[in-house]
């Protein structure tokens, strides 16, 4: 006996692969790459992640390569011009993030003038746009 869901569930699909290989056609070779490491991450069906590969032409068996080799190994081939590198590097983007940079501290400078040359110079600075205008 069929299931008298599956058109339906196979309509869903075929749209929604529709819908992955035009987004992925809008992204750079290395948007892509990025995506799809993160795709791997968070998926837990290998089945699912193959044919997400295979919808955004990323190579299934070098992003299960790479996603499980070390991080000294990925510098080492990170160089690479060919969609390896480009996947490499995406991996190592995702993976091994170079951390961020500490902000110097916002300083808090107190305005100590009086109310009245506040106002003044909030005027002063009102008359000045309107004449730019």
């Amino acid at each position: 006996m069929s299931d008298p869901n599956h058109a339906a569930v196979k309509e869903d699909r075929d749209a929604l692969q529709s819908i992955v290989t035009l987004l992925a056609a809008t992204l750079a070779e290395d948007a892509r790459a990025e995506t799809t490491v993160r795709v791997s991450q968070s998926c837990s069906s290998p089945r699912a992640v193959e044919s997400f590969c295979r919808l955004v032409n990323i190579d299934y068996g070098a992003l299960t390569r790479y996603v499980t080799s070390s991080e000294p190994d990925l510098r080492r081939l990170q160089t690479a011009r060919d969609s390896n590198g480009v996947l490499v590097r995406a991996v190592l983007a995702v993976n091994y993030a170079a951390p961020a940079k500490p902000q110097a501290p916002v300083v808090f400078i107190p305005d100590t003038r009086s109310a009245d040359e506040k106002l003044r110079d909030a005027k002063a600075s009102v008359r000045q746009s309107w004449t730019h205008l």
